[in-house]
């Protein structure tokens, strides 16, 4: 009997310790989400942004 206790308390231990684990590990899957739509969202070019950036115009062809 007390060694069967021992058995569930150590299974329940370990269940919690990897729940803990899986809970941090999803708060820095979340702030890496979090930069990355910062990032893109700072980088994002408007439409024929990039003619306007070398200079040229949105009419020209060149």
């Amino acid at each position: 009997m007390e060694n069967s206790k021992h058995n569930v308390g150590a299974e329940v231990q370990s269940r919690r310790a990897a729940s803990h684990f899986f809970e941090r590990l999803a708060r820095r899957l979340q702030s890496v989400d979090h930069m990355i739509t910062i990032i893109s969202e700072q980088q994002t070019i408007p439409r024929h942004g990039w003619r306007i950036l070398i200079g040229g115009s949105l009419n020209s062809r060149s």
